[in-house]
Protein backbone atom coordinates (compact mmCIF):
# COMPACT_ATOMS: atom_id res chain seq x y z
CA UNK A 1 0.00 0.00 0.00
CA UNK A 2 1.73 3.48 -0.89
CA UNK A 3 1.84 5.68 1.37
CA UNK A 4 -0.93 8.26 0.61
CA UNK A 5 -3.42 5.28 0.57
CA UNK A 6 -1.81 4.86 4.12
CA UNK A 7 -2.49 8.31 5.25
CA UNK A 8 -5.88 8.16 3.68
CA UNK A 9 -7.22 5.17 5.56
CA UNK A 10 -5.80 6.29 9.13
CA UNK A 11 -7.34 9.17 8.58
CA UNK A 12 -10.43 7.62 8.17
CA UNK A 13 -10.27 5.21 10.44
CA UNK A 14 -9.31 8.16 12.99
CA UNK A 15 -12.53 10.09 11.44
CA UNK A 16 -14.70 6.66 12.20
CA UNK A 17 -13.15 6.01 15.58
CA UNK A 18 -14.23 9.93 16.84
CA UNK A 19 -17.22 9.68 16.04
CA UNK A 20 -17.84 6.22 17.65
CA UNK A 21 -16.91 7.67 20.80
CA UNK A 22 -18.57 10.80 20.44
CA UNK A 23 -21.51 8.59 19.73
CA UNK A 24 -20.89 6.39 22.70
CA UNK A 25 -20.15 9.47 25.19
CA UNK A 26 -23.46 10.73 24.13
CA UNK A 27 -25.42 8.16 24.61
CA UNK A 28 -24.03 7.22 28.40
CA UNK A 29 -24.54 11.04 29.00
CA UNK A 30 -28.64 11.41 27.76
CA UNK A 31 -29.71 7.75 28.67
CA UNK A 32 -31.35 7.59 32.00
CA UNK A 33 -29.91 5.12 34.09
CA UNK A 34 -32.37 1.82 34.57
CA UNK A 35 -32.96 0.24 37.60
CA UNK A 36 -31.75 -3.00 35.63
CA UNK A 37 -28.39 -1.97 36.01
CA UNK A 38 -28.39 -1.32 40.13
CA UNK A 39 -29.67 -4.57 40.26
CA UNK A 40 -27.16 -6.17 38.07
CA UNK A 41 -24.36 -4.90 39.87
CA UNK A 42 -23.49 -1.61 38.01
CA UNK A 43 -20.31 -0.55 39.13
CA UNK A 44 -20.64 3.25 38.39
CA UNK A 45 -20.14 5.75 42.02
CA UNK A 46 -23.39 6.98 42.90
CA UNK A 47 -22.74 11.64 43.92
CA UNK A 48 -22.07 12.21 47.74
CA UNK A 49 -25.88 12.72 48.00
CA UNK A 50 -26.79 9.11 47.10
CA UNK A 51 -24.13 8.15 49.60
CA UNK A 52 -25.01 10.23 52.09
CA UNK A 53 -29.20 8.87 52.04
CA UNK A 54 -27.89 5.19 51.71
CA UNK A 55 -25.76 5.64 55.23
CA UNK A 56 -29.02 7.72 56.91
CA UNK A 57 -31.18 4.61 55.61
CA UNK A 58 -29.13 2.11 57.52
CA UNK A 59 -30.35 3.63 60.85
CA UNK A 60 -33.60 2.48 62.48
CA UNK A 61 -36.78 3.93 61.11
CA UNK A 62 -38.16 6.95 63.26
CA UNK A 63 -41.33 5.58 65.67
CA UNK A 64 -44.21 6.47 64.51
CA UNK A 65 -45.78 7.77 67.73
CA UNK A 66 -42.91 9.21 70.79
CA UNK A 67 -42.45 6.65 73.57
CA UNK A 68 -44.19 7.45 76.67
CA UNK A 69 -42.27 9.18 79.60
CA UNK A 70 -42.35 7.86 83.06
CA UNK A 71 -44.30 10.38 84.89
CA UNK A 72 -42.63 11.70 88.05
CA UNK A 73 -44.60 11.26 91.03
CA UNK A 74 -45.11 14.86 92.87
CA UNK A 75 -48.15 13.84 94.68
CA UNK A 76 -47.69 15.70 98.85
CA UNK A 77 -47.29 12.69 100.00
CA UNK A 78 -44.20 11.51 97.78
CA UNK A 79 -42.34 14.56 98.52
CA UNK A 80 -42.42 14.92 101.97
CA UNK A 81 -41.00 11.03 101.73
CA UNK A 82 -38.27 11.78 99.65
CA UNK A 83 -38.05 14.89 102.41
CA UNK A 84 -37.76 12.85 104.96
CA UNK A 85 -35.35 10.49 103.22
CA UNK A 86 -32.93 12.89 102.66
CA UNK A 87 -33.22 14.38 106.05
CA UNK A 88 -32.43 11.06 107.57
CA UNK A 89 -29.26 10.78 105.37
CA UNK A 90 -28.28 14.09 106.41
CA UNK A 91 -29.39 13.50 110.13
CA UNK A 92 -27.12 9.74 109.84
CA UNK A 93 -23.62 12.09 108.16
CA UNK A 94 -24.00 14.52 110.81
CA UNK A 95 -24.00 11.72 113.43
CA UNK A 96 -21.10 10.01 111.87
CA UNK A 97 -18.91 13.57 111.36
CA UNK A 98 -19.18 14.49 115.06
CA UNK A 99 -18.34 10.76 116.15
CA UNK A 100 -15.26 11.29 113.61
CA UNK A 101 -14.79 14.32 115.52
CA UNK A 102 -15.95 14.14 118.95
CA UNK A 103 -16.04 10.65 119.52
CA UNK A 104 -19.00 8.43 119.50
CA UNK A 105 -21.40 10.16 122.27
CA UNK A 106 -22.41 7.94 124.71
CA UNK A 107 -26.02 6.93 125.73
CA UNK A 108 -27.03 6.24 129.75
CA UNK A 109 -26.87 2.75 129.97
CA UNK A 110 -30.12 1.04 131.87
CA UNK A 111 -30.02 2.10 135.63
CA UNK A 112 -29.17 -1.24 137.78
CA UNK A 113 -28.70 -1.49 141.57
CA UNK A 114 -25.63 0.07 142.91
CA UNK A 115 -25.31 2.36 140.41
CA UNK A 116 -27.56 4.92 141.67
CA UNK A 117 -25.43 7.46 142.90
CA UNK A 118 -23.73 7.91 139.21
CA UNK A 119 -26.52 8.65 137.23
CA UNK A 120 -27.22 12.33 137.15
CA UNK A 121 -30.41 13.48 139.55
CA UNK A 122 -28.42 11.25 142.33
CA UNK A 123 -24.82 12.28 141.11
CA UNK A 124 -26.03 16.14 141.58
CA UNK A 125 -27.95 15.95 144.95
CA UNK A 126 -24.59 13.86 146.43
CA UNK A 127 -22.11 16.64 145.01
CA UNK A 128 -24.14 19.95 146.56
CA UNK A 129 -23.64 17.51 149.88
CA UNK A 130 -20.19 17.12 149.44
CA UNK A 131 -19.26 20.48 148.57
CA UNK A 132 -21.74 21.69 151.36
CA UNK A 133 -19.98 19.47 154.13
CA UNK A 134 -16.51 20.30 153.13
CA UNK A 135 -16.96 24.10 153.19
CA UNK A 136 -15.61 23.41 149.12
CA UNK A 137 -16.26 27.35 147.88
CA UNK A 138 -15.21 27.49 143.74
CA UNK A 139 -15.16 30.92 141.81
CA UNK A 140 -17.72 28.88 139.25
CA UNK A 141 -18.90 25.15 138.85
CA UNK A 142 -20.92 23.48 136.52
CA UNK A 143 -22.32 20.01 136.12
CA UNK A 144 -22.32 18.11 132.45
CA UNK A 145 -24.58 14.84 133.03
CA UNK A 146 -25.63 14.82 128.72
CA UNK A 147 -23.44 11.36 128.41
CA UNK A 148 -22.42 9.25 131.44
CA UNK A 149 -20.17 10.03 133.23
CA UNK A 150 -21.07 13.38 134.78
CA UNK A 151 -18.44 15.90 134.23
CA UNK A 152 -17.85 18.70 137.40
CA UNK A 153 -16.16 21.48 135.73
CA UNK A 154 -14.77 23.87 138.64
CA UNK A 155 -12.92 27.36 137.65
CA UNK A 156 -11.58 29.14 140.87
CA UNK A 157 -11.01 28.97 143.52
CA UNK A 158 -11.59 31.02 146.24
CA UNK A 159 -10.72 28.60 149.26
CA UNK A 160 -10.89 25.83 146.59
CA UNK A 161 -7.01 25.00 146.13
CA UNK A 162 -6.83 21.58 143.90
CA UNK A 163 -8.96 19.09 142.57
CA UNK A 164 -8.09 16.45 144.94
CA UNK A 165 -9.69 19.00 147.82
CA UNK A 166 -13.43 17.69 146.34
CA UNK A 167 -12.38 13.22 146.69
CA UNK A 168 -10.50 14.11 149.76
CA UNK A 169 -13.75 15.13 151.31
CA UNK A 170 -14.58 12.32 153.60
CA UNK A 171 -18.21 12.52 152.80
CA UNK A 172 -17.31 12.04 148.70
CA UNK A 173 -15.97 8.21 150.32
CA UNK A 174 -19.22 8.29 152.16
CA UNK A 175 -21.30 8.29 148.90
CA UNK A 176 -20.06 5.64 147.89
CA UNK A 177 -17.99 6.82 145.35
CA UNK A 178 -14.21 5.69 145.13
CA UNK A 179 -11.23 7.92 145.85
CA UNK A 180 -9.91 7.99 142.19
CA UNK A 181 -11.49 9.66 139.02
CA UNK A 182 -10.94 11.10 136.02
CA UNK A 183 -9.32 14.45 136.11
CA UNK A 184 -7.89 17.23 134.19
CA UNK A 185 -6.25 20.05 135.37
CA UNK A 186 -5.44 23.17 133.63
CA UNK A 187 -5.55 27.47 133.39
CA UNK A 188 -7.79 29.69 131.70
CA UNK A 189 -7.36 33.45 130.79
CA UNK A 190 -10.88 35.19 130.67
CA UNK A 191 -11.90 38.84 129.74
CA UNK A 192 -9.89 40.62 132.90
CA UNK A 193 -6.83 38.30 131.71
CA UNK A 194 -5.80 36.92 135.02
CA UNK A 195 -5.20 33.27 134.39
CA UNK A 196 -6.96 30.58 137.16
CA UNK A 197 -6.94 27.26 137.31
CA UNK A 198 -10.02 24.61 136.09
CA UNK A 199 -10.55 21.46 136.88
CA UNK A 200 -12.69 18.89 135.51
CA UNK A 201 -13.21 15.72 137.56
CA UNK A 202 -15.79 12.96 136.83
CA UNK A 203 -16.22 10.01 139.32
CA UNK A 204 -14.37 6.44 138.43
CA UNK A 205 -17.45 4.86 137.24
CA UNK A 206 -15.60 1.32 136.83
CA UNK A 207 -18.22 -0.67 135.53
CA UNK A 208 -19.95 1.79 132.62
CA UNK A 209 -15.69 2.97 131.52
CA UNK A 210 -14.18 -0.58 132.06
CA UNK A 211 -16.90 -2.68 129.97
CA UNK A 212 -15.05 -4.88 128.11
CA UNK A 213 -14.21 -3.78 124.45
CA UNK A 214 -15.52 -0.24 125.60
CA UNK A 215 -12.71 1.14 127.82
CA UNK A 216 -10.65 3.27 125.39
CA UNK A 217 -13.74 4.90 123.19
CA UNK A 218 -15.27 5.80 126.62
CA UNK A 219 -12.23 7.20 128.43
CA UNK A 220 -11.78 9.49 125.11
CA UNK A 221 -14.99 10.83 125.05
CA UNK A 222 -15.18 11.89 128.37
CA UNK A 223 -11.38 13.75 127.44
CA UNK A 224 -12.97 15.07 124.56
CA UNK A 225 -15.91 16.40 126.28
CA UNK A 226 -13.64 18.19 128.62
CA UNK A 227 -12.55 20.14 125.24
CA UNK A 228 -15.93 20.84 124.96
CA UNK A 229 -16.25 22.44 127.87
CA UNK A 230 -13.22 24.16 127.72
CA UNK A 231 -14.49 27.61 126.39
CA UNK A 232 -17.42 28.33 128.51
CA UNK A 233 -15.77 28.30 131.65
CA UNK A 234 -15.63 32.33 130.94
CA UNK A 235 -19.16 32.90 130.09
CA UNK A 236 -19.49 34.57 133.62
CA UNK A 237 -17.59 37.55 135.07
CA UNK A 238 -14.85 36.89 137.13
Amino acid sequence: MSNITHLVSLAVGLALGAAGYAAAYTGTATEPESPASHAQGDTIPAPFSHKREAIESNSPPPRSTPRPKRQARTSPSSQEDGLDAVQSDVDRLEDELQAAKHGKIQMWPALVPGAEIYHPEQFEQNLNDIIESCGLKMQEMSLNCDEPPCIVAIRGPKNFNKWQDLMACEEWGAKGYPLDGMVMESQIECESGKKEPIYFISPYWREFLEEPGKKDERMTRTEKRWGEIYPTMCNEDS
